[in-house]
């Protein structure tokens, strides 16, 4: 065992810490007689010191001072209670923050709050040392955070003590605002900038993650005001989470161990961007989290830095990482200085560090064993690397693509070199060091003899050809002084890492591991040579614990300070009280110790009383009443646990002495707020903090008794004049008695911060205020510069507010308010677009109380491309940053305002969104021509109709008013929306273009319906929310030579469109003349289209016949700069052109992160344009993809094309191509493919009326981004996958980051193909002759895989793919380092599909004649478990299987619990006409009894065909998504993985288990959760987690549970399977009843609560009317009343005056709609009440019914119109299980899952028969001869006649049927009614003149008829 605590873990003591620094010991381990105070072990560090005592005296606690060694006694200055800690054996205390010096520390023992001096202790002199500040982050600035130079706290800095107890309740105040957790602290920095006073975070402890975080990641961003935040004593953890700090300047970390780091971005620690002046020293550097790549199974980054300079990394230690410091981005630019030393090194494996572009200073450090490299440059960077101790270190030095570098291969991903200058550095044990005096042209650095001598110019990179810079003899440089290797060595091994080097130690000297060598050959090696995972330290890691037991007076557990307090300055003589300004209120280490302690034992005056520490006992007050238990409240520095509980014998009795506040502080495990508590007879509320504060005038008596039944903790009674301060008036005041002068209310004042005991405690993640505990998030986040919300329980109509706060704020006001927060059925949603990127808190204010979202992180828009290309101004409406830009008019259009919306503006009003965008359709204003618009077609000039847009489109653009409209939900044109059909002759829209004419800027020829808009600028046009739709209409952005200035800046998002018959967006400018060497005369520009969806249309009666599916979807001509990203379009027809004609101008075009699915062509085709095309995907592409003529050049970069056709067509012109992946592609691949990014490919692109040459656009920084890395590019195209599914198309329902996208949900492997396990390698497989499928298997490392196919011709041969589609090899060959994920091996030959059905393309063949997989690390270890052990379950308990692999590890998956084996029905309880009976049945294994009810006769039968009740925890992902009252559900939803049938439901949308899957809840009771799994992808054996543990589907794909009640479940991924339905069965059952609500038992009249038994009763006239049945009025609810009793058990349809309602557990659920039963049938039910004028179909959780007259009609069957939808029913229910054909009185139809598939043309089958579908509906005109899939059958009357053998013709000739299919082997002579013929291959052979002789006869035939036939003798 190597790792090493500094302290052994002993018997833990009893110990709690005052809040006035004192340490209150137990008197557990108290000897009779008492020893001295003794301490055990002192000593000073850097700034700082500790001392550790042991004890044995009886004090109660302890104080600690310090002061210099030469000072008096006078000088001591009392240390923070916080930084007195206690351990098991020892209590130990810290003092940081001193300037170098000797010190003494003094202990001083406290009794009752009394110090005894006399059993005082203090230290010898402690030597303390100061901390090098050296290094860059001392150049032009400061990193010592909230320190002095000296290391001394500032004066004005605030100080926040962090402990796992308290990390999340720790407040400041910033900027006048408190802040409560560590992380929104940090948040509220960013906003204040330098107005704040520096900070100063004290970790204290291990920290596990805390409640908010930023993507895992304590985020330090934009922190300007000086922050340190460091580690208090050997001891300080970040375990879980990492820090990345960005935009932050004056940064210092130390002293922190950080280890387990599962954050989305990996790092330890990461300095993300734009950073300067940051110091990272004295911390200790652990495995993190496995990443998903192979080179992240230790984590990712240690301490990586990026975009970032004067930067300092000193001292730090860092313990076997794999990738310690990555220094630098592609995409820098300017030099960025960064200094790196004494660091140490230990047995870490690489990036010590990898240095891109930067200029950095390595020296000092201990390189101790590291098994791949030590500095590493590429990019050009400069490094000075002098006096490092290097041992065994493989490659100290390493440049890109030269040296020792191109002897390993390369390491550094083709990244060009950098240069290294080396001076005086010892190196031992290294494999290989090459200098430039040895090799001029192979080295790897530039040694030097002196640290001044330069390095020549001459002196180069091999790859890259740059030079060294020499920063480090220019004036930038700072002053040092540089040891020897070999003292630096000692200094770091002394000092490196936290104090006395953590407690946290391992120990590399003497480890031997097992790790193969390059032949594969299995050798033993020490930790310098071995790059794994050392097992043994990774445990450690792990399963780290802190021995810590207490800190500032809480048990580990109970938490600490939550209120920063003003430092001590120990340098000082005396200590300071805080300073005006400074921004925290709290302690300020006074040395006052009669401060109440946090013993709730001590009192602060006579009229307070702790029920806690007194009971009942007082010499106030009389109490009469019952203590109890019920939870803890945190009062004015209390942690009160005992109550007294208000019950109706309870009372508290005392006389006042005078005037003053009766102040009654309530609470515990049951919530106060807005209870009531009674004084003197009258009733007063308590506030939101459980607290009632009532004024009493006065000396009087008073009586406290019960209002509501609510637990007392404290009470206090504070006199007018008193000095003490009473608690602070309640958030929301009490109810004052009737003669309360209205004054008072002046009580309502704002408090301190310390004034709030119990607020910071009840502050989590999503806060919850009074009357909303029935409203929650069920999701909420940030996407695109967006916050959206989903909030069940409540109304739009209930929302009084909205607003956000955090990086930006703002609320919601107006048409805001009414627009973007809307009902969608589940609730509420609300969207907020236009909000910068950063972390928000999101706050929704309710007619009944507030609740509110923290941490909610918005993201930024990727602005890559051309459209923002040199252009800060904003594109559309919107600025850079996201923010709406200042003076923009903002619409809202939805379907039922888009004729009457309105514009106004310049004294215009145009009303209608056709009319406000439709520009072109404006009156012209000439004489003679009033009311119409004119256009000019070559010399023709035409008017026509005008619409009234009145060119205020123009008017906003001249000045410069951005326009943003914003739609909700679906806005249609074309009326299929509403009407089912599609009438392209009739607008529903004003002022749109005319259809097949020239009205409203039409054109003939043109299918119309299109918004042009004509000389606008800056406009946006974006969808709100999920599922805003454009339906039958388009936008076209046009340009015009009258105003070439506009016509400039449109953006169109989150949108998408359906049935468009024109253009969906097309964009247009005006060229001077038809030629190439013309001129833009009106260019449109800076175009953005991002974020949208296209769906292809078809229409019936296009004006031209090529648009039957609609025009483009995305078109540009004739301008410059647009940008094309995150959209998606699917089966689309001419999707994306680019040049109307080949004289079409058009330049400076990006394409990115777009998903064409199963389009045609188009994607884009271009014309005389310069095109950069990067990261999209083309799946099945029918026609082509890429497409360039007229000298087009599109440069192509990691695109992923699959199974698509002709993927890059040159006609004329150019494509580049740029590892890109064409996996299974046909045809036309006519791109040139280069190795290099920067190679030149040949053409002609060029803009000659500019005289720009484009032909090399891609490689020149003055006419592209590209150069520059300005973009946002994945070089991995799996990775880039990973994107588009997470950001592409509109605004998912709860979208996932890129990082947490998971394999399996991008999978192109098919259903039905089971991927092989490779778990031996090598691995030799033969997969033999592929047809219409793929072989996959799935590697769990990095493999190389050998294939050999039969045939290596493109039609035969095969493409080894990723299963996101990534090629890696095509035809026989090896592919070498494959990371670990699941492979295909697919035909590269395929059948295209089509895009109009949807149908995807299928494979041809492909014959595998060997399959080899490999190891690429000849060390890997692969796991192959073996069953050693089964438990075999039974119904009682589960069993369990254990598997075994060889190197020890095992796994176990539990086996669910058997079914219970039940024996007969035994009736209890016969049912009656009116009441239901009970059966039960036993289980003859274990004797569990199984309860079941029996209907009541007289209902209408139930059965499966009727809507069934369901109990709350039943979910069904059919009828409600991801959205439930009792499940938390995290994932994506399908509809395309089949149907279960459970229960009697058909079940058709699951829940995919992704990684990203969970579901949340809590168990109410005992009892089985069920979870139904199943659809395509099979369940049986399968397996699902819950709460970590696997369970096993059975072969019905269902798992059945055990839970215990009160337990928090999670369900989460096994394997990937779908998730259907799932239920909570409870082993026992109760029964909900509402909150019980406030009632004076006096008032007699109507329903009134009694408090004895805890029912409603209904009084009439003083009595109970027992006779009574019905409903009444009670608090704006109708409730169920039987018998005089409230009744909350009672669920029916009742009658309720003349309407019938739907009453559920007692109340009438006015929110309901749906379908709901009596016993007379099943209802209609809207708002709660029966519509008996309903007529159609509605639908409740179990199925979709027919509904006649308000009621379900189960009587009914047939296929009838459902809105747009024909579908068919049966027995009163769609029957979505059903696929066949049933008729109506129309005919009969093709039912597809329940719909007409108007569509389907072919044959389908009923039990009668099987028929011949024209349209979906049965042909019975058709009789034929005709293919039926393989087979041609004989059709009469429609149906195929399986019943007929004899002869039949079609158009071909005439056949032999036999039993209803031609027989093409028959050969002889067959008969109809017509004769006798004679056949060859199953068809009459008319040409066949002759004879033919079976075994009876000889025919005699003339032209294939038998004319004549003998027997044959």
């Amino acid at each position: 065992m190597r790792k090493m605590l500094k302290k052994s873990v002993g018997i833990l003591l009893s110990v709690a810490m005052t809040v006035g620094s004192m340490v209150s010991m137990g008197t557990s381990n108290v000897q009779a007689a008492q020893q001295p105070l003794v301490i055990s072990e002192a000593a000073g560090y850097a700034e700082g010191a500790y001392a550790e005592f042991k004890t044995e005296l009886s004090a109660t606690g302890y104080n600690a001072y310090v002061k210099k060694a030469a000072a008096t006694d006078s000088a001591y200055v009392r240390l923070d209670n916080e930084l007195i800690r206690q351990y098991p054996d020892y209590i130990r205390v810290d003092a940081v923050g001193l300037a170098a010096g000797n010190y003494v520390i003094k202990i001083v023992p406290v009794y009752d709050g009394t110090e005894k001096a006399s059993e005082a202790v203090a230290t010898t002199a402690l030597n303390v040392y100061s901390h090098d500040r050296t290094g860059f982050a001392w150049v032009n600035g400061t990193a010592s955070g909230a320190y002095n130079e000296n290391g001394t706290l500032k004066s004005n800095a605030v100080v926040v003590y962090v402990t796992e107890e308290t990390k999340d309740t720790v407040s400041a105040t910033v900027s006048g605002t408190v802040c409560s957790g560590v992380q929104n602290i940090l948040t509220a920095y960013k906003k204040a900038k330098t107005n704040a006073a520096p900070l100063d975070i004290r970790i204290i402890g291990n920290i596990t993650d805390p409640a908010v975080l930023d993507k895992g990641d304590l985020l330090v961003d934009g922190v300007l005001a000086g922050l340190t935040i460091e580690g208090i004593g050997e001891d300080a953890t970040a375990n879980g989470w990492g820090i990345r700090i960005k935009g932050s300047s004056n940064v210092e970390v130390r002293n922190l161990g950080i280890m387990n780091v599962n954050s989305g971005e990996g790092d330890n620690i990461g300095l993300q961007q734009n950073n300067n002046h940051v110091w990272v020293h004295n911390c200790d550097f652990f495995y993190g989290h496995a990443g998903s790549d192979a080179d992240q199974v230790k984590g990712d980054g240690a301490l990586d830095t990026k975009t970032s300079t004067f930067i300092t990394h000193s001292y730090n230690h860092f313990y076997d990482n794999g990738k310690c410091n990555l220094q630098g981005m592609k995409s820098e630019k300017e030099t960025n200085y960064i200094t790196y030393h004494h660091n140490w090194y230990d047995h870490s494996d690489s990036r010590h560090p990898r240095i891109r572009t930067c200029s950095v200073h390595s020296y000092n450090n201990y390189f101790d064993g590291n098994a791949k490299y030590g500095v590493g440059v590429t990019m050009g960077a400069s490094a000075f690397v002098e006096n490092n101790y290097f041992r065994n270190c493989k490659y100290p030095v390493l440049s890109s693509g030269q040296g020792s570098d191109k002897v390993t291969g390369g390491t550094f991903s083709g990244e060009t070199g950098g240069i290294v200058k080396t001076f005086n550095n010892y190196i031992e044990g290294a494999k290989a060091f090459v200098t430039y005096q040895d090799n001029n042209t192979e080295f790897d650095a530039y040694a030097v003899s002196s640290a001044d001598e330069q390095v020549p110019s001459s002196v180069k990179t091999l790859s890259g050809g740059t030079a060294y810079n020499n920063f480090d003899t220019s004036s930038i440089m700072y002053s040092y002084t540089a040891q020897s290797p070999e003292d630096a060595k000692a200094a770091v091994v002394a000092r490196a890492g936290r104090v006395n080097g953590g407690d946290f130690k391992y120990d590399f000297s003497g480890k031997t591991y097992q790790q193969k060598d390059g032949n594969g050959v299995m050798q033993t090696v020490t930790a310098d040579e071995y790059y794994h995972v050392d097992d043994e330290l990774k445990a450690l890691v792990v399963n780290y614990k802190t021995s810590l037991v207490a800190v500032g007076g809480n048990p580990l557990g109970g938490g600490g300070s939550t209120t920063p307090v003003e430092p001590t300055k120990p340098s000082e003589s005396e200590t300071k009280s805080t300073e005006a300004g400074t921004e925290v209120s709290g302690s300020t280490g006074s040395t006052d110790t009669t401060k109440p302690s946090t013993n709730p034992g001590t009192t602060t005056g006579s009229y307070v009383h702790n029920f806690t520490a007194s009971g009942t006992t007082s010499s106030v007050y009389t109490i009469t009443g019952s203590l109890a238990n019920k939870g803890t409240v945190n009062y004015a520095g209390l942690t009160l646990s005992k109550c007294l509980k208000m019950e109706s014998s309870t009372s508290i009795k005392f006389a006042t002495p005078s005037s003053g506040k009766l102040i009654l502080v309530f609470g515990g495990s049951t919530a106060a707020s807005g209870k009531a508590v009674k004084v003197n007879g009258t009733n007063y509320t308590c506030g939101s903090d459980g607290i009632a504060t009532i004024d009493i005038s006065g000396s009087k008596d008073i009586t406290i008794t019960k209002g509501d039944s609510i637990n007392l903790f404290y009470i206090n009674y504070v006199t007018e004049g008193s000095s003490e301060n009473p608690s602070e008036p309640a958030a929301e005041p009490s109810t004052q008695a009737p003669a309360q002068k209205k004054t008072e209310s002046a009580t309502k004042a704002t408090q301190a911060s310390t004034t709030k005991p119990a607020e910071s405690a009840t502050k989590a993640t999503e806060a919850t205020k009074p009357g909303t505990s029935d409203k929650k998030f069920t999701s909420a986040g940030g996407f695109n510069e967006s916050i959206y919300a989903q909030i069940s329980g409540v109304k739009d109509s209930d929302i009084t507010g909205v607003s956000y706060s955090g990086t930006a704020s703002g609320e919601l006001t107006g048409q805001d308010l009414e627009y973007l927060v809307r009902d969608n059925g589940n609730g509420v949603r609300i969207d907020i677009p236009g909000v910068k990127p950063g972390t928000y808190t999101l706050t929704v204010t309710t007619k009944s109380g507030t609740i509110t979202k923290n941490g909610i992180s918005v993201d930024a828009q990727d602005r890559s491309g051309y459209a923002h290309f040199n252009y800060t101004a904003g594109v559309g409406a919107y600025n850079d940053d996201g923010s709406l830009k200042d003076n923009a008019i903002v619409l809202y259009v939805t379907d039922d305002n888009k004729n009457s919306v309105e514009l106004t503006y310049g004294g215009i009003t145009v009303k209608g969104i056709g009319n406000i965008l439709n520009s072109v359709g404006k009156e012209c204003g000439e004489a003679g021509h009033e009311g119409q618009c004119k256009k000019t077609s070559g010399n023709k000039t035409i008017y026509a109709k005008a619409n009234t847009n009145q060119g205020i489109i123009q008017k906003l653009a001249e000045n410069k008013v951005p326009l943003v409209v914003r739609f909700i939900g679906t806005v249609s044109d074309s009326g299929l929306y509403k009407r089912g059909t599609f009438d392209a002759s009739t607008g529903l829209i004003d002022g749109l273009t005319a259809y097949d004419g020239d009205d409203f800027g039409g054109s003939v020829g043109d299918n119309g319906h299109m918004a042009r808009i004509k000389s606008g600028r800056d406009i946006t046009l974006e969808g709100i929310g999920t599922d805003a739709t454009i339906d039958g209409w388009g936008f076209h952005f046009m340009a015009e030579s009258a105003q070439p200035d506009l016509g400039k800046s449109f953006e169109v998002r989150n949108l998408k469109f359906i049935n468009t018959p024109e253009d969906a967006i097309g964009m247009e400018g005006v060229q001077a003349s038809a030629n190439v060497n013309s001129d833009l005369s009106a260019s449109v520009e800076h175009c953005w289209i991002h974020n949208n969806e296209y769906y292809c249309p078809s229409i019936s009666n296009p004006a031209e016949s090529d648009k039957s599916e609609g025009d483009g979807s995305v078109d540009f001509k004739r301008g410059q700069y647009f940008t094309c990203s995150y959209n998606y379009f699917e089966g689309c027809h001419k999707t994306n052109l680019v040049g109307s004609s080949d004289s079409s101008l058009q330049y400076n075009l990006t394409y990115h992160h777009n998903y064409w699915k199963l389009c045609k062509a188009r994607g884009p085709l271009t014309r005389n344009a310069n095109v950069h095309m990067y990261n999209n995907i083309y799946e099945g592409q029918t026609d082509y993809a890429m497409n360039v003529r007229a000298n087009a050049y599109i440069f192509s970069e990691y695109n992923l094309f699959y199974m698509c056709k002709n993927p890059q067509r040159v006609d004329s012109g150019a494509i580049k191509s740029y590892n890109d992946s064409f996996s299974s592609c046909i045809n036309d691949m006519g791109g040139t493919v280069v190795e290099n990014k920067t190679d030149p490919v040949a053409n002609s692109c060029k803009f000659a009326a500019k005289g720009i040459d484009y032909s090399r656009f891609d490689t020149d920084s003055s006419l592209s981004y590209i150069p520059t890395g300005d973009y946002e590019l994945q070089t991995s195209i799996t990775e880039a996958h990973k994107t588009i599914a997470s950001r592409t198309g509109v605004l998912k329902e709860n979208p996932v980051a890129a990082g947490d996208v998971s394999m399996s949900s991008i999978s192109y492997v098919p259903s039905g193909v089971t991927p092989v396990d490779v778990t031996e390698l090598p691995s030799t497989l033969t997969p033999g002759k592929l047809n219409k499928t793929v072989y996959a298997f799935t590697v769990g490392g990095t493999v190389d895989v050998t294939v050999k196919y039969a045939d290596d011709t493109l039609a035969g041969t095969g493409a080894l793919v990723n299963e996101a589609g990534e090629c890696f090899l095509v035809a026989s060959g090896t592919a070498r380092d494959l990371p670990a994920g699941t492979y295909m091996i697919q035909p590269y030959n395929f059948q295209p599909g089509d895009g109009k059905t949807m149908e995807t393309g299928t494979f041809k063949q492909v014959t595998i004649d060997s399959l080899e997989i490999t190891s690429s690390d000849p060390n890997a270890h692969y796991h192959k478990y073996e069953l050693v052990e089964t438990t075999a379950a039974t119904c009682t308990s589960e069993g369990s299987k254990i598997y075994r692999c060889s190197c020890g590890d095992t796994k176990t998956e539990p086996v669910a619990k058997l079914d219970h084996t039940y024996g007969a029905w035994t009736v209890t309880k016969e049912a009656t006409e009116t009441e239901t009976g009970l059966k039960v049945r036993k289980c003859t294994v274990c004797g569990y009894e199984d309860p079941q009810k029996i209907p009541a006769k007289g209902t209408s039968g139930g059965g499966s065909s009727e809507p069934a009740e369901a109990g709350a925890y039943a979910h069904n992902f059919t009828t409600s998504g991801t959205t439930s009252s009792v499940y938390t559900i995290t994932g994506s939803t399908t509809t395309s993985k089949g149907s279960v049938t459970y229960a009697g439901l058909t079940l058709t949308t699951a829940l995919k288990m992704e990684s990203s899957t969970s579901i949340k809840f809590t168990a109410p009771s005992d009892g089985k959760l069920v979870l139904v799994f199943g659809g395509s992808a099979a369940a049986s054996g399968k397996t699902v987690k819950v709460n970590g543990n696997s369970y096993t589907c059975g072969s019905d794909g269902i798992v059945t549970a055990s839970i215990e009640s009160g337990k928090e479940v999670t369900v989460e991924k096994g394997d990937a399977i779908n998730l259907f339905y799932m239920n909570f069965e409870s082993d026992g059952s109760s029964t909900d009843t509402p909150d019980k609500p406030n009632v004076d038992p006096v008032q007699k009249d109507g329903l009134v609560y009694n408090a004895e038994d805890g029912n409603y009763y209904y009084y009439v006239n003083n009595a109970i009317d027992t006779e009574f049945a019905g409903l009444v009025d009670y608090e704006n609810n109708r409730i169920y009343v039987n018998n005089g009793k409230a009744d909350f058990t009672y669920t029916d349809v009742i009658a309720d005056g003349s309407d019938w309602v739907y009453v559920e557990k007692g109340k009438v659920n006015y929110d309901y709609t749906g379908i709901r039963n009596n016993k007379s049938g099943w209802w209609r039910i809207e708002g709660g009440k029966v519509n008996f004028k309903y007529n159609g179909f509605a639908s409740n959780e179990n199925g979709r019914y027919y509904v006649t007259n308000g009621k379900v009609d189960f009587t009914y069957s047939g296929v009838v119109q459902d809105g747009s939808e024909w579908v068919y029913a049966q027995n009163g229910r769609i029957r979505y299980d059903y696929t066949g054909i049933r008729n109506n009185k129309n005919g009969w139809w093709r039912i597809e899952n329940g719909k007409v598939n108007f569509k389907y043309n072919g044959f389908a089958s009923n039990e009668n028969g099987r028929y011949y579908i024209k349209n979906g509906k049965v042909n019975f005109g058709y009789t034929d001869v005709a293919l039926d899939g393989k087979d041609w059958v004989y059709v009469q009357g429609g149906r195929v006649r399986y019943e007929y053998t004899g002869i039949r013709k079609n158009a071909n000739g005439w056949w032999r049927i036999e039993d209803g299919k031609v027989n093409f082997a028959y050969y002889g002579i067959a008969s109809n009614e017509n004769g006798e013929f004679y056949i060859e291959r199953g068809k009459v052979n008319f040409g066949y003149n002759g004879t033919y002789q079976s075994s009876d006869y000889t025919y005699t035939i003339k032209s294939g008829k038998v004319v004549s036939k003998t027997a044959r003798k």
